[in-house]
């Protein structure tokens, strides 16, 4: 992430005010979803408030989930990111607190079933499905699953993200 900030900047003369326009980060599943975080902890050493870092965010990253197994839905323990990443996991929580913010202001009332931290765990597909542009499977069937029986909250509440 550093290095795509960096090579933007170098092309634009530091300028990143069509940072979102002009890139695209793809997500091939949870293993990279630390991005997220990273691109928006970037995003405000350069100035961007939170909520613009975030937005950001939104519109660069497409999530693309390769399978729909339990164990490859990615679940880091919060203790160890927050030892080993302490303001990355904090970028998390604050992404994580305004997900929950919007979803209740919304009136969704499961909230705790959908969240990027639950628990003691960060649910690495949830953070990404909330913090992409996009989402989708690597078929059309894997996406029809994707929206029925893996993330149907999702599906209702941000229909236009699942491609």
């Amino acid at each position: 992430m550093q290095d795509i900030v960096a090579g933007y900047k170098r092309h634009h003369d530091g300028d990143l005010s069509h940072f979102v326009r002009d890139t695209a980060i793809q997500l091939n599943d949870t293993h990279p979803v630390l991005c997220i975080p990273e691109l928006v902890r970037i995003l405000q050493e350069e100035g961007f408030t939170f909520k613009q870092a975030l937005a950001a965010s939104q519109q660069v990253f497409s999530y693309t989930n390769h399978t729909i197994m339990a164990e490859a839905l990615e679940k880091w323990e919060t203790d160890l990111v927050q030892e080993i990443l302490p303001d990355i996991f904090q970028i998390i929580f604050d992404i994580n607190a305004q997900f929950c913010g919007e979803l209740m202001l919304q009136g969704f009332n499961r909230v705790h079933e959908i969240a990027a931290i639950q628990g003691n765990r960060i649910h690495m597909a949830n953070l990404a499905i909330y913090a992409s542009r996009t989402t989708n499977g690597v078929a059309q069937l894997h996406t029809r699953l994707l929206t029925r029986k893996v993330f149907p909250d999702f599906y209702t509440l941000y229909p236009n993200k699942f491609q």
